[in-house]
């Protein structure tokens, strides 16, 4: 009987929308508004036009290198549930939803990778902080639509708590370690939703300093970094620490 009733509240939970459900702001802002949409296609668009530029002009093996959550992947689905059930984040939910495959796209998202693929000379790189033993699972949704195939797409997710995303990031330049035989290559686009994604920040100093520097003429963004918005959650949140 236990399980009987889990299922009927879990199956409940799991079909509740946005507008059912009071969510905050900012998860509305991204499941509803034309503005979150364009946002993030005008972002794919710029990033696309970018990448086809330094291909044109590199010589040698290149890569694209994106987040998956909220760059790729929209888990406002998962944020919905957990304000049905007055709930926030948990590591424990958070890997239950992974092994759902259930994350939709982020708009623009297919669109922009399907267009880098067919460039040559490329690989898309995935650099997530999803466990890598949930690696099957993240492979099984990104392939729901297409994204991954083995041979073009590479998923580098996170091993442990000192493999930051600067490590990863490094390895696909040398080609080293876990990367080994697809390197060494150029990253000729970083694509995400938190600075991290881009850069290793920490602190509310350096945040200062790197909020200041982005409007800069010389400032790669827009150029090499191309950041996607995400209300929900951060690293801001905590500043940056």
């Amino acid at each position: 009987m236990r399980h009987f009733l889990f299922l009927i509240v879990f199956f409940a939970v799991s079909s509740v929308k946005a507008d059912e459900v009071a969510v905050h702001k900012e998860v509305q802002w991204v499941t509803d508004s034309v503005e979150y949409a364009a946002i993030c296609a005008q972002t794919f668009r710029g990033a696309f036009a970018a990448v086809k530029g330094a291909v044109a002009e590199e010589k040698g093996p290149w890569a694209v290198v994106l987040d998956l959550d909220e760059t790729v992947l929209d888990n406002s689905t998962y944020q919905i549930e957990r304000y049905a059930q007055g709930l926030g984040y948990t590591p424990d939910s958070w890997g239950k939803w992974v092994e759902r495959e259930e994350a939709v796209l982020v708009p623009g998202a297919r669109e922009f990778l399907d267009k880098v693929k067919a460039l040559p000379g490329g690989k898309i790189v995935y650099i997530t902080d999803r466990k890598a033993e949930r690696d099957a699972h993240t492979i099984a949704n990104l392939k729901k639509f297409g994204l991954y195939d083995g041979k073009t797409h590479l998923l580098l997710a996170r091993k442990d708590k000192p493999d930051n995303k600067e490590i990863r990031r490094a390895c696909v330049v040398s080609g080293k370690e876990r990367c080994e035989g697809i390197g060494p290559r150029r990253i000729v686009a970083l694509i995400g939703d938190s600075v991290r994604d881009m850069i290793e920040l920490h602190g509310t100093e350096n945040a200062a300093k790197a909020r200041a520097e982005a409007a800069a003429d010389d400032s790669p963004w827009g150029v090499l970094y191309f950041q996607l918005p995400n209300p929900m959650y951060g690293s801001w949140e905590r500043g940056y620490k």
